[in-house]
């Protein structure tokens, strides 16, 4: 058995070292095509990200009716509900050097704004830090809040469940981009690796001919593609995803997503079982292709 599967192994290392330029070609193309499904993963995993922790972190706002009664006091009645670990009141003014802060580059635009359109707010953080039950922590909050709209002077709650929402729709319809994507690159893949064994099959015609004569199997002839296809999948996606891990690192990620999205530290790359999967994906596609190859070879010889 050792012998037979190192025999296939040398029979796959002879046929991709007779032809280096067709298998460079090939291996690149491959890589080109799995790196942009692989930038789509990166895309979907910062994405996810984001949720994910716009869905943990983001707290409450509240915003007083106009006229209300002095901010301070309202901000105690809203500190004394459950689950609330504090609060933190702005007047227009805060609200206008918060804004300062969050926009530095365009605060000049913000020079002959009226104060009166910003309102006052006051910012409600909860008590509940676990990531896991914020989320239910954060709705009983924000329920409470509205009760006490009958009753206070509160004109609206904003517990961010619209901007996650958006989010969320961005999400599926990236997820379904992704897949679309998924499904082009491996047709890609496909296309390249079969191509690429027919010509393999082609150059060693009368060899595989005389092979099938003295009675060789089906799998005989097809193991040593199968490995040659298994190559160039693997080898492609990792090219790929070197190639794509040098991109993130000379691109400047950090503060693509800083504030006022909250998401420090840059773009975050594929987790290692994500690529381990993709290595051994492309090597199975690879597979695939190269049984798809000779089974048109062994039909037309047949």
């Amino acid at each position: 058995m050792m012998h037979r599967l190192a025999w296939f192994g040398a029979q796959a290392a002879r046929s991709i070292g007779a032809s280096p330029v067709v298998q460079l070609v090939a291996v690149s193309t491959i890589a080109v095509a799995l790196m942009v499904l692989g930038a789509v993963g990166v895309a979907l995993v910062n994405l996810d990200g984001l949720v994910d922790r716009w869905r943990a972190d983001a707290d409450l706002v509240v915003f007083p009716r106009p006229g209300a009664a002095e901010l301070p006091a309202l901000a105690a009645r809203v500190e004394a509900l459950d689950g609330v670990a504090g609060t933190r009141t702005l007047d227009r003014d805060a609200a206008l050097a918060d804004l300062r802060a969050a926009f530095p580059d365009d605060a000049p635009l913000l020079d002959g704004l009226d104060r009166a359109l910003l309102p006052a707010v006051i910012e409600v953080r909860l008590a509940e830090r676990d990531p896991a039950r914020r989320g239910p922590a954060r709705a009983a909050v924000a329920e409470a809040l509205r009760a006490m709209q009958a009753f206070e002077a509160i004109d609206a709650v904003d517990d961010g469940a619209d901007l996650v929402a958006r989010l969320e729709r961005l999400r599926t319809g990236a997820r379904a981009g992704g897949a679309v994507m998924a499904a082009l690159a491996l047709l890609a893949v496909v296309f390249i690796i079969s191509n690429t064994i027919r010509l393999t099959l082609f150059a060693r015609r009368d060899e595989l001919e005389i092979m099938r004569l003295v009675g060789a199997t089906d799998l005989f002839i097809r193991a040593p593609c199968y490995l040659e296809g298994a190559l160039q999948g693997a080898a492609g996606a990792l090219l790929a995803t070197g190639g794509l891990w040098l991109l993130m690192r000379a691109v400047p990620a950090d503060g693509l997503l800083d504030a006022p999205f909250g998401v420090e530290g840059g773009l975050r790359f594929l987790p290692p079982e994500a690529v381990v999967a993709g290595v051994l994906g492309a090597a199975l596609v690879g597979v695939l292709a190269s049984h798809l190859a000779t089974g048109r070879f062994i039909r037309e010889g047949a």
